[in-house]
């Protein structure tokens, strides 16, 4: 069974390319209701992205992502492990502030469990490749397999949440 490979450390040097190409097509003024209409006014700072000129986009050295607000100074998210679940935040924010604190934090809570479910993954091939026992070869196996499938599902939930 082929499984698509899970990719999380999306470099950010690369969103700046992307931002150049989408400025055409959104304007300048307006109030990002996307994500990639909020990464076509991005400007990099320090190798962090300022996005709607107000709210930081860092990256960590575990290849975690948080926002911060330049307003107020405050890290309103962080730990996220995947950048488009920080970009539609983000959006949210924009959006209406207050509206959406329910739906963010459910997008919170299913980023953290991408994260864990993730780590399992890292976990059991580790294992796996590791264990010379035949059985328990195969309970790390059965393991992987079953956190390959639960990732699976919550980047499907992630994309539905996803603006």
């Amino acid at each position: 069974m082929k499984t698509k490979k899970s990719i999380t450390n999306f470099p950010l040097n690369k969103l700046p390319l992307i931002a150049q190409k989408l400025t055409n097509i959104v304007e300048e003024n307006s109030t990002p209701t996307t994500s990639m209409s909020l990464l076509s006014g991005s400007k990099q700072l320090n190798g962090n992205l300022l996005l709607a000129d107000r709210y930081l986009l860092t990256k960590n050295e575990f290849h975690e992502f948080s926002v911060t607000d330049t307003k107020t100074k405050n890290t309103i998210y962080q730990e996220l492990a995947r950048v488009q679940t920080a970009l539609s935040l983000i959006v949210w924010l924009l959006k209406n502030p207050d509206s959406n604190i329910v739906r963010s934090m459910q997008l919170v809570e299913l980023d953290k469990r991408y994260r864990r479910c993730l780590n399992d993954v890292v976990l059991f091939k580790q294992k796996l490749a590791s264990e010379k026992d035949l059985d328990r070869r195969n309970m790390f196996a059965t393991r992987l397999e079953h956190s390959e499938f639960t990732l699976q599902e919550i980047k499907n939930q992630l994309k539905k949440n996803y603006c």
